[in-house]
């Protein structure tokens, strides 16, 4: 479904309902990334529905789900994006995937290349911060960091926890098809997309 462009939960809306359900999310889950990924967006299509709230507010135990969704709805779409949970991580999100997409034919390819040259497969803060500054990345890439960490306690990432290869074998060739959960943006929309052949 498409969604249009929003703004931030919780900076519009003159209740603190929805801050308070993000900062409980984050709490639970240990990053923004983290609550949207493993709190909302569980199947990855880069849209929480009012369904998909409603079983993550029984899980958390929390009650009126009805007055949640409408405060967090607020362009009526019946959806909401990663941009509406968090703008700066997904801003910081599409940038550094558009960096990748620009310079190389799969994501894999340029997570090796800049972020996991020792090949250990995980990057720490780092090794990430610097990535991103030879990528050209204007976002606040400690920041981004932090946030994209999927689990508490945890120091570093790694390529599964931002990109889902659909067909983890066909990193080698020109076919991308990548799951995120972005919704929009070039090489981030979050559904099988397929890159021009070099």
């Amino acid at each position: 479904a498409r969604v249009g462009q929003g703004s931030a939960i919780g900076k519009e809306l003159p209740s603190d309902a929805v801050e308070n359900f993000r900062k409980l999310l984050i709490q639970k889950f240990g990053s923004p990334y983290a609550a949207w990924r493993k709190g909302l967006d569980l199947d990855l299509n880069g849209v929480v529905t009012q369904k998909d709230l409603s079983e993550a507010c029984r899980r958390l135990g929390i009650p009126n789900i009805r007055r949640l969704w409408k405060e967090i709805d607020i362009r009526g779409t019946g959806q909401i994006t990663l941009q509406d949970f968090d703008p700066e991580l997904a801003s910081g999100l599409a940038e550094l995937m558009q960096r990748i997409s620009e310079r190389f034919a799969h994501p894999r390819q340029g997570w090796q290349s800049v972020f996991d040259k020792s090949r250990q497969r995980r990057c720490d803060q780092k090794s990430f911060v610097s990535g991103c500054k030879e990528l050209g990345l204007s976002s606040d890439a400690a920041a981004l960091f932090k946030k994209l960490l999927l689990e508490p306690g945890r120091h570093f990432l790694v390529y599964d926890d931002i990109w889902v290869d659909l067909n983890p074998n066909n990193f080698k060739t020109g076919a991308r098809d990548v799951k995120t959960v972005l919704k929009h943006g070039p090489g981030s929309t979050g559904d099988v997309t397929e890159a021009p052949p070099r």
